[in-house]
């Protein structure tokens, strides 16, 4: 189930960021749940991710910076 917290951050995300809803839940699931890291082969998800104050990577680009983090 997903909380109306997450839902209404999905929702800001949406109108602040223009992306796609699945985008956005991933985003707010990511920030609810206060996740380490937000990790997806998507540049655009990772670049949004990042502004909103998220730890994100790209599996590919970040690869160094993913292991470095999974070492913590």
């Amino acid at each position: 189930m997903v909380r109306p917290t997450i839902l209404t951050e999905t929702w800001a995300l949406i109108l602040n960021h223009h992306i796609y809803e699945a985008d956005a839940l991933q985003i707010a699931t990511c920030m609810q749940s206060q996740s380490n890291a937000l990790v997806s082969s998507d540049r655009r998800l990772v670049q949004i991710s990042r502004k909103t104050g998220l730890e994100a990577f790209h599996i590919v680009n970040d690869e160094e910076k993913i292991n470095s983090l999974l070492k913590r």
